[in-house]
């Protein structure tokens, strides 16, 4: 019962929490990440992504950019406190 309900939960989040939860994984390991990479670990494919941020109103490049820009400037707090 309770794996259901999880799966349930899980498809209620809006896409945008579920791409800024898979970007914050992916960005502190890689150089780079892509639409196409995170809408395949969503099991999805871009166009989706892409029509779902829209309708959560931002875009990829958004979501992104605001996650890059909570990471530098909470990156060097981190590195103090080491």
């Amino acid at each position: 019962m309770f794996e259901i309900v999880k799966a349930r939960a899980e498809t209620l989040r809006s896409t945008r929490s579920r791409v800024e939860a898979l970007l914050g994984s992916l960005l502190h390991g890689a150089d780079g990440v892509s639409i196409d990479a995170v809408a395949g670990k969503l099991g999805m494919g871009r166009h989706t992504l892409f029509r779902k941020l829209r309708a959560d109103g931002v875009t990829f490049r958004q979501v992104l950019d605001t996650l890059r820009h909570k990471l530098a400037t909470t990156y060097p707090t981190a590195r103090k406190s080491a």
